[in-house]
């Protein structure tokens, strides 16, 4: 299947599992006749009762592409729409409110959807928002219409990306670094991605906790007066670290956003070297908060070494 399918089937199954929310199609449905639509969209509580009307079908109103470093961002809007009858005695009106704060709230507690997208709030808003609750028709049942406007991002990833393909010993380092933290720091961290470019407030990252590797610049010092051209050349990177904002909350966002640091901090300090990477041991040389994306937060610490640049 393909993501999209998966988010599709995982948006039904989290539907499904809600008490009495009644029966759940995987797509809108249609029936010749009313009784098609009772069959479709009939419901008996648990406890026995009058069979009434209850049920909904999730369906894809647009989806756009956005370029991305990483890939391609897969930007979906979901229309979940429900049905259920109207009893006054019963006050059904609340029962449909009700089952319309369930949905909602179901999906902001998991808006990853288990890892299928990435979950950070779209445009500010954070999870399904009722967009229509009505009195309609439906069935041949006088029933509440609810109707819940979803949008989820994925990110389709594109081949060659990040440093893949890149040649010269920046980018060996580089792809070393990245090998190295996705051996000592997944997890608690979900991804490491090398990059040639990233800004945090635009590029979406599929993990919640993530660590995007980029170089920032290179510079040589003299060469020596020897028959072949030999540079020291002083090598910065940066190493993004980018978390959904429940990953910390207010009151402890500084102390957890620290222990996040430390993380890769104390992977790399000193390592390089010995390894046959670098020319010199990995140090720290500064690092800063940054712009991110509504609904995560993002901090870059800046590392430095060497490498030798010797004529052939």
């Amino acid at each position: 299947m393909s993501a999209l399918d998966d988010i599709r089937a995982a948006i039904v199954a989290r539907l499904t599992a809600l008490v009495d929310i009644g029966q759940v199609h995987a797509y809108e449905r249609f029936a010749k006749d009313n009784k098609g639509f009772a069959d479709l969209y009939g419901w008996t509580p648990a406890g026995g009762g009058q069979r009434e009307v209850r049920g909904w079908n999730v369906r894809r109103t647009a989806s756009r592409g956005q370029a991305q470093p990483g890939g391609t961002l897969v930007i979906t809007a979901w229309r979940l729409t429900g049905f259920l009858s109207m009893v006054d005695l019963e006050a059904s009106a609340h029962t449909a409110d009700t089952l319309a704060d369930a949905v909602a709230a179901t999906f902001r507690a998991d808006p990853g959807l288990g890892g299928l997208a990435i979950g950070d709030p779209v445009e500010g808003i954070d999870g399904p928002v009722l967009a229509l609750s009505r009195p309609v028709m439906f069935a041949g049942v006088l029933c509440h219409e609810l109707q819940l406007d979803w949008v989820t991002e994925h990110l389709e990833p594109s081949a060659g990306t990040g440093l893949d393909g890149e040649a010269g010993p920046v980018a060996t380092l580089l792809d070393a670094v990245v090998t190295w933290l996705r051996a000592t720091v997944m997890p608690p961290f979900g991804a490491v991605e090398g990059r040639l470019q990233f800004d945090p407030a635009r590029d979406a990252i599929a993990a919640p906790l993530a660590l995007v590797v980029t170089p920032i610049r290179d510079v040589a010092a003299p060469a020596g007066t020897t028959m072949r051209v030999r540079q020291r050349v002083e090598v910065d990177f940066a190493v993004w670290l980018t978390a959904a904002d429940r990953f910390a909350d207010d009151a402890a966002a500084l102390n957890g956003l620290e222990t996040l640091r430390a993380l890769p901090r104390q992977s790399l300090l000193g390592w390089g070297e010995a390894a046959g990477v670098t020319d010199s041991p990995i140090t720290f040389r500064a690092g800063e908060t940054c712009p991110a994306r509504p609904g995560r937060l993002a901090w870059r610490d800046t590392y430095t070494t060497a490498l030798y640049y010797q004529q052939s």
